[in-house]
């Protein structure tokens, strides 16, 4: 195997995630706020190691063709453990993440925000075309119980994450003349996001069949 020093990075990452839970373990006297950075520090470093690992993976996959034919409709889609995507009937991309964004002040751990919709497209990507869009809107709705968020304002929510993820493979930039976003925040059990991606004149068709209950 070719990977040693990525291997050695992991296992770092790991070791200071093993000493930190240990150190929470073992000092019953840690305050809660000192206690809540540990264990925030411990998640970026796990997501971190899974996404390390993920790559390491897909770098040394040996791909093997596949003998099913996934059907060629709209409604087709690809899954993996961290969510759906899939083309709407209007031809509007549509991903499902089984999790809230992220507050923007820890942006190391939305990399998994980051890492899940990268590989979510390049699923879809390997049995049907992207689409792409000159002017594209994005609009993203998260479901969350109130008591399980921690994030209440739209501008410390890690949404950019989202763009950055997307932008040049489902349109050309972010700028303001070629994106247009709208958030949205829905009382929910589920606690997952919504990522609808279109075209920008289409945003309204949306607005309309959401307010008609259909979205």
């Amino acid at each position: 195997m070719d990977n040693v020093e990525d291997l050695v990075t992991i296992k770092k990452r790991i070791f200071m995630s093993q000493k930190a839970i240990e150190r929470l373990l073992s000092d019953s006297e840690l305050k809660n706020d000192k206690a809540n950075s540990m264990l925030e520090v411990i998640a970026i470093q796990f997501e971190l190691i899974t996404i390390e690992l993920r790559r390491l993976c897909e770098k040394n996959k040996v791909y093997i063709p596949h003998t099913d034919i996934m059907p060629n409709t709209v409604n087709s889609h690809a899954k993996t453990v961290y969510g759906t995507i899939e083309i709407t009937e209007l031809g509007w991309l549509h991903i499902l993440l089984d999790t809230v964004l992220p507050s923007s002040r820890h942006m190391e751990s939305s990399g998994y925000i980051s890492d899940s919709i990268s590989r979510l497209l390049n699923s879809y990507k390997q049995h049907d075309k992207l689409p792409f869009y000159d002017k594209a809107g994005i609009i993203i709705i998260e479901k969350t119980d109130i008591k399980k968020e921690s994030v209440f304002d739209n501008d410390n929510k890690a949404f950019h994450t989202v763009i950055n993820a997307v932008k040049g493979r489902l349109f050309p930039d972010d700028n303001q003349f070629e994106l247009s976003l709208s958030l949205i925040s829905e009382y929910s059990d589920e606690n997952v996001c919504h990522i609808y991606v279109m075209p920008e004149n289409d945003m309204a068709d949306f607005y309309y069949l959401r307010q008609e209950g259909d979205m």
